[in-house]
């Protein structure tokens, strides 16, 4: 039998994935360095449902028992260079909250603003 292997560069990853290669740098680097509630927060910041829907403070605390989101978020930002965006909401009850989502970067993105 021949046994197939994973791809190891970042070009054939991002080929085999259509991740960007920029993006994929970025989760090497969070989940080789972060503390466990930071690559908690990026894998689900970055899975299907996350990419969808995003994660809340509310929800953080209740499927992941993470009580400091919005620090976790900045620390994200500030020493991983991840952009994420804010999106107030109101729940049923009128009650404001925040939706935090990722913007993945594209490959050739500085991460400066334009």
């Amino acid at each position: 039998m021949t046994e197939v292997k994973a791809p190891t560069d970042n070009a054939s990853i991002s080929l085999a994935t259509g991740m960007s290669t920029a993006s994929i740098i970025q989760r090497k680097d969070v989940l080789s360095r972060g503390t466990p509630q930071i690559k908690t927060i990026y894998r689900h910041l970055t899975s299907p449902k996350g990419l969808d829907k995003g994660l809340s403070d509310m929800e953080a605390r209740m499927v992941y028992r993470i009580n400091a989101l919005p620090r976790r978020i900045s620390d994200l930002e500030t020493e991983y260079g991840v952009t994420i965006d804010r999106l107030r909401k109101k729940d049923p009850t009128g009650r404001a909250y925040v939706r935090y989502y990722i913007v993945l970067p594209v490959d050739g993105d500085t991460g400066e603003a334009a």
